[in-house]
């Protein structure tokens, strides 16, 4: 126990009462030290300071009519909580995470005696790479971990044997390997300017957050009636689900500014694209309804790409692949019982 000084003052709240003479004398009458009511007072054992100041006068306690004394014995009540003041916040600190900067560091520092992968990359990308090629190392656990599909392809050579990537360049293959040590998304302008051939890269190697990123980032940038056809093209074939659903929502509410544009060619010779363009413009208005309140009234096909994927994130499914792929996972997570 901890006694009340002035140096430790206690708190406490309180209420006093009489239980046979309760109505007649109530707790709100009685006053507290130095004339305070009923109710928060502060103990910090103070001299000069005895108890209460109004008392009930000895004649009133003796008198029958006052209902104070049962079979001659003085009963009183006292409810008393002591209220703990919050403790004052002390100046703390922690140091940051740093296994994503260590994990750089560890590909920084990578060569010829520390790895036991070696990537042979071209320099330069599209039209202007060059025949001239750039050396770059990795660890084949951290591959294996982090990025299987560079692990498999590691796997085909001997350690230190160097591994031809032909149709990646070495800024976008030392992206991807940033990504995968350490989890790093480029700043905004580079991904607005390499969007598209990080998207592909990042497919082809299977970093999926370097993708979705990068999908993003295409989305973002705005869909309008000259790109609308080229982008749904090119999000189909890079099953970009969420790029593909915005630039078709753009078409079903701008459709004949986008069939209007040169891409809009290319779309109708795919008959396959021509059928979801068709549903989507029958079913923009279902998308609209009230969002589903249980397991019972779901229909994944009405929903956004991003709803399916943040159920399936929550799940710890894959989110990347196309809408169809996304609601085929949903359902057999469904099926099989996965929360």
């Amino acid at each position: 126990s901890v006694s009340a000084t002035a140096d430790n003052p206690i708190s406490a709240e309180y209420v006093i009462r009489v239980p046979s003479a309760y109505y007649m004398y109530p707790a709100a009458d009685l006053l507290g030290p130095e004339g305070t009511t009923p109710g928060k007072y502060t103990f910090d054992a103070v001299e000069g300071e005895n108890g209460y100041l109004k008392y009930v006068p000895r004649t009133s306690v003796l008198d029958p009519s006052e209902q104070f004394l049962v079979d001659g014995d003085l009963t009183i009540e006292v409810d008393l909580r002591v209220v703990m003041d919050k403790a004052p916040e002390l100046p703390t600190w922690s140091p940051s995470n740093t296994v994503c900067t260590d994990m750089l560091k560890k590909l920084e520092a990578a060569d010829d005696d520390t790895a036991d992968v070696v990537f042979q990359v071209k320099r330069g990308t599209g039209a202007k790479q060059t025949e001239e090629t750039e050396l770059m190392y990795a660890h084949r656990l951290i591959l294996e971990i982090r990025a299987p599909a560079l692990a498999a392809l590691a796997e085909e050579y001997a350690d230190k044997t160097p591994i031809p990537i032909d149709d990646v360049g070495c800024d976008l293959f030392r992206i991807i390997l940033r990504f995968v040590y350490g989890g790093e998304i480029p700043r905004q302008g580079v991904l607005q300017d390499k969007a598209r051939s990080l998207v592909i890269a990042a497919d082809k190697f299977g970093c999926t957050g370097l993708k979705l990123a990068a999908e993003a980032e295409l989305a973002a940038a705005g869909v309008n009636a000259d790109n609308a056809a080229e982008l749904i093209l090119f999000a189909d074939g890079a099953s970009c689900a969420m790029l593909k659903e915005a630039a078709m929502d753009f078409f079903v509410s701008n459709s004949e500014a986008v069939m209007a544009s040169d891409g809009y060619a290319q779309v109708q010779e795919s008959v396959g694209i021509m059928h979801e363009l068709l549903a989507a413009a029958m079913t923009n208005g279902n998308k609209k309804r009230a969002a589903p309140t249980g397991p019972d009234d779901r229909d994944y096909k009405l929903m956004r790409v991003s709803q399916l994927r943040k159920m399936l994130d929550s799940k710890g499914l894959d989110v990347d692949g196309s809408k169809e792929m996304l609601i085929s996972l949903l359902e057999e997570a469904d099926w099989g019982g996965v929360n």
